[in-house]
């Protein structure tokens, strides 16, 4: 189902992109011949514009290479799109909504289902403004270290527990997350075992 409702989308965004290129062509002959030759050679100069940006790199910085990675980076390493992972915080999207919307359709990692959710997302403004999850999908080693009360647990911890399909041991002194997320895990098909011998939680 999902396959071929991304299959539709793309053939309508292609028809589109199709009519307004025939409509540009269509204005350029309807100008004087003089300024035709005009005409197309701003429109072929605005497309190498577009493409030669996506491949400029940072050049002449006062720190080298240094740099925050960017959205095209944090997908290459699969930090962006993925259903699993440690969750790291938002960014917002790179472009267009449009641009950003086709991307999610021809990005070839993303399965149809996903593609099809970013699609929606990208055009919708609310989750537009919330920004793009990243993750840490291969976090085998990962300490977080804050003082109490800064909000370990709700940023971090618990929304791990509860998007992890990955069978968890969680050492839990004050029985928060296992109240919080027990029964979300449990319904993910998991067996929740408790071991509780002060009744914290069991009560």
């Amino acid at each position: 189902m999902y396959q071929l409702s991304r299959l539709m989308l793309a053939l309508t965004v292609a028809l589109v992109a199709y009519c307004c290129v025939l409509a540009n062509l269509l204005a350029v002959q309807q100008l004087p011949p003089d300024k035709q030759g005009l005409a197309t050679i701003i429109l072929i100069a605005c497309a190498i514009a577009v493409i030669a940006r996506r491949n400029v790199r940072r050049i002449f910085t006062a720190f080298g290479t240094a740099a925050w990675a960017s959205n095209t980076e944090l997908e290459r390493a699969g930090m962006l799109g993925t259903r699993k992972g440690l969750i790291l915080g938002r960014v917002s999207s790179d472009g267009t909504p449009i641009g950003q919307a086709v991307k999610a359709l021809l990005n070839t990692r993303l399965g149809s289902k996903d593609a099809c959710r970013e699609f929606f997302d990208a055009i919708k403004r609310r989750k537009r403004k919330q920004g793009r999850l990243v993750r840490l999908p291969q976090a085998v080693h990962t300490m977080v270290v804050a003082p109490t009360g800064v909000g370990k647990g709700v940023s971090c911890i618990i929304p791990f527990l509860m998007t992890c399909e990955e069978s968890c041991v969680v050492v839990d002194f004050k029985g928060e997350n296992a109240l919080l997320t027990a029964e979300h895990r449990r319904r993910m098909g998991h067996k929740i075992v408790i071991l509780d011998p002060f009744k914290v939680v069991t009560q």
